[in-house]
């Protein structure tokens, strides 16, 4: 892809489809949104679904740019952050506690604009390393 807006998106993309697995996760876990015990199979997808949520969409938009993996894994992971707590936002409905919802949108964003933008520089090396070797020994 040569769009930066193009790679960005699709990153974007891949962040908002591991929200929702996870939420889709969460419903078959507590069915009716009702809280309670934790399943211990939702917990280990929890973290398996997080994990990849805190790398890989990065990874797809510094994959499919040819530069600035850091900088467009940075921008995924926070627009990706805040997109989903967006989405999630609308989902559940009105929430209580909107201040607390902003700042844990803000930190979140900071978190996952740190680990996406690793996603992006090992996208983007990756690709070099494995696609771009091809076209330079022909």
């Amino acid at each position: 892809m040569k769009s930066r807006v193009s790679c960005l998106a699709a990153g974007a993309g891949a962040y908002l489809a591991l929200v929702l697995v996870l939420y889709g996760f969460y419903l078959l876990a507590f069915p009716g949104g009702r809280g309670g015990a934790i399943p211990v199979w939702f917990a280990s997808v929890q973290l398996i679904v997080e994990a990849l949520t805190a790398v890989v969409p990065g990874l797809v938009a510094g994959w499919l740019s040819r530069g600035g993996g850091l900088t467009n894994g940075l921008i995924v992971g926070a627009l990706g952050s805040i997109g989903g707590a967006v989405t999630l936002a609308i989902l559940w409905g009105p929430v209580p506690f909107e201040q607390q919802l902003l700042v844990g949108t803000l930190a979140a964003a900071i978190g996952a604009s740190l680990t996406n933008a690793v996603g992006g520089s090992a996208g983007q090396f990756l690709r070099s390393q494995l696609l771009d070797r091809g076209t330079k020994a022909s």
